[in-house]
C-alpha cells in the first residue's frame, strides 16, 4: 500500500521552519501561533475540534472537555493537517 505522506512532510516543514524537530518539543498554541491562526478551548458538542476560516482570520477549535492532554494534541495536530492541507478551501 502505497502511503500518501504530504501532511507529514508539510508538518515537517513547517517544524523546521520555526525552528524545532519534533512536535513533541513545542507547545500546541505556539505551534497553531506559527501558522497564522489561534487556538481556542471551548466546549464543543458532539466535536473534539474544528477548524474555522473567515476571510482575515482562522480559528483552531479544540473542545475543552478532553480530558487527556494527549487526545487534545492530537485533535489540535489533526485541525492542523486540515489547514495545512486544505489551504485553498
Amino acid at each position: 500500500m502505497i502511503k500518501n505522506k504530504r501532511g507529514s512532510n508539510k508538518a515537517k516543514a513547517l517544524l523546521e521552519e520555526i525552528g524545532f524537530e519534533e512536535i513533541t518539543e513545542i507547545s500546541m498554541d505556539i505551534f497553531v501561533a506559527a501558522l497564522g491562526a489561534t487556538l481556542i478551548e471551548e466546549s464543543l458538542p458532539n466535536s473534539d475540534g474544528k477548524i474555522i476560516r473567515g476571510n482575515t482570520k482562522t480559528l483552531i477549535k479544540v473542545n475543552s472537555d478532553i480530558k487527556f492532554e494527549e487526545r487534545k494534541r492530537f485533535t489540535i495536530a489533526h485541525e492542523i493537517g486540515h489547514y495545512l492541507l486544505h489551504n485553498k478551501l
